[in-house]
């Protein structure tokens, strides 16, 4: 791992791409090495991952830090070699020692074909996490579309509740993620069976024609910065309902909820906070808020919808409230809660 000088090489490479990005806001972190394995090492995976990977890391951090000490780095678990896989069996080694440096995210890569196996790695990613005292998320996830899907509603059935059930997942423990592949080849691989990674279907180095029943949960509504602590969140794509609690801490500046108007609520919404005030957006009238209910003196203008960024923005969390619930529900009437039969 280390016996031609392979670290220097990938240190000198890193720095160019760090000094590049060092005053780039847009970037925020990076992520170090890309699904690494132990290759032709000798030793079991713990040793490599205590005595090769972790120092290796920790090195990279050490190097990133001199340039942007502000930047996130991005890591993940060593990857078990092909032969030592099998049904049900993480493909992972887990991580039981910790990075011992600041301003990390664990990012591991899941690609499981149900959420149970999801669920059980979210788990135990969870413990990797708060070993280092890192941040979490999914670097990659998302099945690969296989030939002859698009054009099998039952199929696209059974995939789009695939993957809400895998997104449910995520969101419970208020995990970001990254759909791998977004655009990726359009070509099919060409092997016995015959998949595709990208969400879109034409040839177009920009892809138009998307693959919706797979867009629709990637695309779902979801928090981007919360002024406060996110105890958990998601949306039930059957009811088209987006749920969100909370600690508001008003202090911390604005809140961006993606909520994806153009494809989840052609028919309006309903923002609903504490079950006390509902603000109902029209489409015929989508300049102003219709107030359905509202404390009073509540200045309801600290709400404010985007359209070309799809994004709703909470100037400031009303009232002093600090456990909080943001319900977004289809429609403008204000039915909440829904009613039950």
């Amino acid at each position: 791992m280390d016996e031609n000088q392979e670290q220097d090489h990938v240190i000198r490479a890193w720095r160019a791409i760090w000094q590049r990005y060092r005053n780039d806001a847009s970037v925020f972190g990076y992520d170090l090495l890309n699904e690494p394995f132990r290759g032709t090492l000798a030793e079991d995976y713990q040793q490599v991952t205590r005595m090769r990977l972790i120092p290796l890391y920790r090195r990279l951090i050490d190097e990133l830090y001199k340039i942007s000490p502000e930047k996130w780095a991005v890591y993940q678990p060593l990857l078990l070699d092909i032969n030592d896989r099998g049904p049900g069996k993480l493909p992972m080694v887990e991580m039981t020692t910790p990075i011992d440096r600041r301003r990390i995210i664990f990012a591991p890569h899941g690609y499981f074909p149900n959420a149970e196996l999801h669920a059980r790695a979210v788990k135990r990613h969870l413990r990797e996490a708060e070993l280092s005292g890192a941040g979490l998320m999914m670097g990659e996830w998302g099945r690969q579309t296989y030939k002859g899907m698009d054009d099998d509603l039952a199929k696209q059935a059974e995939y789009r509740k695939l993957y809400a059930e895998v997104a449910a997942v995520f969101d419970r423990h208020g995990m970001g993620m990254v759909k791998a592949w977004f655009t990726g080849t359009r070509r099919w691989n060409g092997k016995k069976q015959n998949y595709t990674w990208s969400v879109f279907r034409d040839a177009a180095a920009v892809g138009t024609v998307e693959r919706k029943y797979i867009m629709d949960i990637v695309a779902r509504p979801a928090p981007l910065t919360v002024a406060g602590r996110i105890q958990r969140f998601g949306f039930d794509p059957a009811t088209r309902t987006f749920e969100m609690t909370f600690t508001a801490d008003r202090k911390q500046g604005d809140s961006e909820i993606f909520v994806g108007e153009n494809r989840h609520y052609p028919d309006g919404f309903t923002v609903v906070f504490n079950d006390v005030l509902q603000l109902a957006r029209d489409p015929l009238r989508p300049e102003v808020w219709r107030v359905l209910q509202a404390p009073p003196h509540t200045d309801t203008s600290v709400f404010r919808f985007d359209a070309k960024t799809q994004r709703l923005r909470v100037t400031c969390w009303p009232g002093v409230q600090e456990k909080c619930t943001l319900t977004i529900i289809p429609g403008t009437t204000g039915s909440w809660p829904p009613a039950t039969h």
